[in-house]
Formats: C-alpha cells, sequence, structure tokens
C-alpha cells in the first residue's frame, strides 16, 4: 500500500514531480530522467525553501556502507536536474547552489495529495526582491522628479 507521500504530485512552475510514479512532466509531457537525479529533485522539492545539505541528500541516497565517489554522483545528478529543467546555475529559477554547504529549491512549490489535499510551500523567489527594489528605486525617482520640477511652478508672494 502507498503512503501519502508516496503519492504526492508536486507542483511548480509548468513541472509536475510525481512521486508515485517517479516521473517528472512538463506541461504534461514526462521527461527522461534517471533515478538519481530524480530522487535528488524529490528530495530538494520536498524541502522548497530550506538548504539541503549535500551530506543530507548522501544519506538519504545512499546507505552507509555504500562506497560510491558522492561529490560526483550529486554534482551529475544536479546538471542532470538542471538541465531537464531548463536551469542556469548562475542566475538559478529553481536550484540554488549554496556553495560548500549544499542547495536549496527557491521555486514555489505546490503540493497535492491523493486525497485532494493541497498546500503551498513557498520558495524564496529571488526575483520577487527584485522587483521590489526596482518598483520602490522608480517610485522614489518618480516622485523626486515630481516634487523638483513642482518646485518650479510654486509662485512665491511677499
Amino acid at each position: 500500500m502507498e503512503t501519502e507521500q508516496q503519492r504526492a504530485i508536486h507542483q511548480f512552475g509548468v513541472f509536475e514531480l510525481d512521486l508515485g510514479t517517479g516521473e517528472l512532466r512538463k506541461q504534461g509531457v514526462r521527461l527522461k530522467l534517471q533515478q538519481q537525479p530524480f530522487q535528488v529533485l524529490a528530495i530538494l522539492v520536498e524541502r522548497a525553501g530550506e538548504v539541503v545539505t549535500r551530506e543530507d541528500i548522501q544519506k538519504t541516497l545512499w546507505p552507509d556502507d555504500t562506497y560510491v565517489d558522492f561529490d560526483n554522483a550529486i554534482n551529475s545528478s544536479v546538471r542532470k536536474l538542471r538541465e531537464a529543467l531548463g536551469d542556469n546555475p548562475d542566475s538559478p529559477r529553481y536550484i540554488e547552489t549554496l556553495p560548500r554547504r549544499g542547495y536549496r529549491f527557491i521555486y514555489p512549490v505546490s503540493h497535492r495529495s491523493a486525497n485532494g489535499f493541497s498546500r503551498l510551500t513557498v520558495g524564496i523567489d529571488k526575483g520577487a526582491k527584485t522587483r521590489r527594489w526596482r518598483t520602490w528605486w522608480i517610485g522614489t525617482t518618480a516622485a523626486f522628479i515630481v516634487l523638483a520640477r513642482g518646485n518650479r511652478f510654486v509662485v512665491c508672494k511677499r
């Protein structure tokens, strides 16, 4: 019998991650993704907004008695994920690399279980911070221009 976690579906942007079937879909079309990158994506998406250390990934994917080049395996998985998601490590939309710490899934994720229950995990939308700054800057500049122009038309009465 499947658990709720195994039957959960996670949505982010145009992507859907189905833990029950082990599939990643983009706008309903199934993408080819190997098992290990899929598992790394599942870990990151389930902990969206949180730092997931390389050690966390290692402990989750490989038993203690496994001898593998973990760093290379994790790097390869993340690279394949970025390729599948069309993500760029220099200006990430989905997976942020935190040097010497790990990774963080930064896109907001909607979780849906088999019983229809739904919740939203808010990732870190770096674009929102930039948009707020830009909006503040434009607003402040516009107010300054209006005030500066307004001062020309002020009539001083003596």
